[in-house]
């Protein structure tokens, strides 16, 4: 079995700087993406360049059916962009290169393709059969399916309540995309760049969870009230929700064992925290709805969300703040609390303890973390979970994390 170290660090595949360097110009573009095996993904796009500098491991595709996919650079043939080559596997690179165009070839080529969408359907249901019975021994249920009629009458209700707010607060004006309904009294011109930043949230998670940009997430969509003021959230939140918020309360997810998500919020004096805090409030709605009802631990979801917010509004400073006073005291005291790994909520100045912790995770072994992720949704503890997606213990994880921090050894006590 792998150390932490090796499977969170190191890379098994040393790839040409010049296949490098063209791979990565590639990113967000349709490549085709020829396997050893023969099987060929026409009009992918290439998502991401697994590997550091020259060193590439992997690539990340959105195949043309929507479908995500990591391959190994190792069962590649070829990769080529507009015809050209940008990778080339040297022990494959003979394999076929004195082969001319023509019908005969072409119509392999359409044979090739239908190969591809046969062979990654059978992959999605053979990997779907094995999450469905992870779920069975773990005695957890994956949300229902959801009809077009069941989505479409949970948007209707969503409307009601938003037209009940709208008679109580005329101002409140409905902004809807194909994700969200979002209600607000912010002045309009101020609101589009708020529902870009949810709109790249909900894409930058489907694409790190492997679903489809299509793939309908929410029950109907996600309802957001953001607020101009924090006396309007407030009694909004009494009218509806039945709950009193506490002082300092910037928003709230709401979310129900029936698969309702909405958001509820203030934009306050500072327009990137609201929008960093909105985000994160939203991913907590998302990873709700992510498969299984199954909660995570509040370690990973607070530090996901703080991580994700910052990612998508990096113009906010309140977790990087947090992380830096994190960093100066862990150098004094290398020392965190066991609470922390607890079953209960984190401490509020443990905040910068999860978000650099998920940083961490996700940005050494990104795959590992979307299994680590799932295996607590399959109904695993996190430490078992731990242990199935990045083969550790949760002390070397801890040391990990200390080495990367720069702070020698922690302690959790």
């Amino acid at each position: 079995m792998r150390s932490l170290s090796v499977i969170l660090i190191a890379l098994a595949l040393v790839g040409p700087a010049a296949a490098s360097d063209a791979l990565r110009g590639a990113v967000d573009t349709p490549v085709d993406v020829t396997l050893g095996s023969g099987v060929c993904y026409e009009g992918a796009t290439l998502l991401r360049v697994v590997g550091d500098g020259d060193d590439v491991s992997k690539v990340r595709l959105r195949l043309a059916a929507g479908r995500l996919r990591t391959i190994d650079l190792a069962d590649i043939r070829q990769i080529a962009s507009d015809g050209a080559a940008l990778y080339v596997n040297p022990g494959m690179a003979d394999a076929g290169a004195d082969e001319q165009p023509t019908p005969d070839r072409k119509r392999t080529r359409e044979e090739r393709r239908a190969a591809a969408q046969e062979a990654d359907a059978k992959q999605a249901a053979a990997a779907r059969r094995k999450w469905l019975a992870k779920l069975a021994a773990n005695n957890v249920r994956a949300w229902p399916e959801v009809s077009e009629a069941e989505h479409e009458a949970a948007i209707a209700r969503y409307k009601q309540t938003g037209a009940e707010a709208q008679r109580l607060l005329p101002a409140l004006r409905l902004y809807e995309t194909g994700r969200f309904l979002f209600y607000s009294n912010i002045p309009p011109d101020e609101v589009a760049p708020f529902i870009k930043r949810l709109d790249q949230m909900h894409d930058w998670m489907t694409d790190t969870y492997n679903l489809p940009r299509g793939e309908r997430v929410w029950l109907g969509k996600a309802p957001v009230y953001a607020f101009l003021q924090q006396e309007q959230f407030a009694a909004f939140e009494r009218r509806f929700f039945q709950h009193d918020p506490q002082p300092g309360t910037y928003g709230l997810c709401h979310q129900s064992s029936s698969g309702e998500v909405a958001i509820t919020c203030y934009r306050g004096q500072e327009p990137h925290e609201f929008a960093a805090m909105l985000v994160h409030e939203t991913s907590h709605g998302f990873i709700h709805r992510y498969k299984t009802m199954q909660p995570l631990p509040s370690w990973v979801n607070e530090g996901m969300a703080d991580y994700i917010g910052a990612l998508m509004v990096p113009q906010s400073q309140s977790v990087k703040r947090r992380e830096e006073r994190l960093l100066a005291r862990l150098k004094q005291d290398p020392t965190i609390r066991r609470s922390f790994f607890g079953p209960g909520a984190i401490e509020f100045d443990d905040y910068g303890v999860a978000s650099s912790l998920a940083r961490f995770m996700i940005q050494t072994n990104p795959d590992a973390y979307v299994g680590f992720i799932e295996g607590m949704k399959a109904g695993l503890d996190w430490e078992a979970s731990l242990h199935e997606s990045y083969q550790a213990e949760p002390a070397q994880l801890v040391n990990a994390y200390a080495r990367w921090l720069g702070v020698g050894q922690l302690r959790v006590q």
